[in-house]
């Protein structure tokens, strides 16, 4: 007596960082089919796994990149049972990210250097992030160990909102931080002549839209210019 079988091969979809689980059954109207599975993905070598007393073989495939995967099974003949086969498909998706962004300093000055810092989650993330300005791009920067900088002295004086874009990669979606207020001030040189004082003086960072009061003193003690002899 000889009985064929069907199987029935299944595979859930993963998100990128979990193992791929495929399990693979096999049946018979002659009874539970014994002996072994194969499964090959992507036509690689074959794995093999033995039935076990329900009939089922589960196969892992550790971290799988995200992707589409074909999976193809085989039964072989094996004593009373036929041999029997079946295709799928394993889907793996990306993994969702989050962005954050920082700035030092801020305020800033106008002229003067700052550095944007944008961290991504997980840190496994690899790829770009895109400093913008509103709709304007300030600059790209590399991620290493989920951290991108970028650091730049041209913004104008005023208040901007700065965003990072992570690209995304093969294993995870791209994402974007909150806007960030950074506020440049300006810059505004106060220096006195020979004849008095000023206050403050040099370099006085003033926030955009605000006043700045200057203190000048003139120097009033007599001086004397010049000496001629008679």
């Amino acid at each position: 007596c000889s009985g064929s079988t069907v199987m029935l091969l299944r595979a859930t979809t993963v998100t990128y960082g979990a193992n791929g689980i495929v399990t693979v059954t096999v049946s018979s109207s002659a009874g539970i089919p014994t002996g072994d599975v194969s499964l090959s993905v992507n036509g690689g070598a074959a794995t093999t796994q033995p039935l076990d007393i329900n009939g089922s073989a589960v196969f892992t495939i550790a971290s799988p990149s995200a992707g589409t995967y074909n999976l193809d099974a085989e039964y072989s003949a094996q004593g009373i049972f036929g041999a029997s086969s079946a295709s799928s498909t394993l889907t793996v998706s990306q993994a969702s990210t989050t962005t954050g962004i920082t700035s030092s300093p801020n305020p800033s000055t106008f002229s003067n250097s700052v550095a944007f810092t944008a961290t991504v989650t997980p840190s496994t993330a690899t790829g770009t992030v895109t400093f913008m300005d509103g709709v304007t791009t300030l600059g790209t920067s590399t991620l290493s160990s989920g951290i991108a900088t970028f650091s730049t002295s041209t913004l104008t004086a005023g208040v901007h909102s700065v965003t990072a874009n992570y690209d995304g990669d093969t294993n995870f979606t791209a994402s974007t931080s909150s806007a960030l207020s950074q506020t440049v001030n300006y810059a505004i040189t106060a220096t006195a002549g020979s004849h008095g004082t000023i206050s403050p003086s040099g370099i006085v960072s003033v926030n955009p839209g605000a006043d700045q009061a200057f203190y000048i003193v003139a120097d009033t003690s007599p001086k004397i210019y010049s000496i001629s002899q008679i």
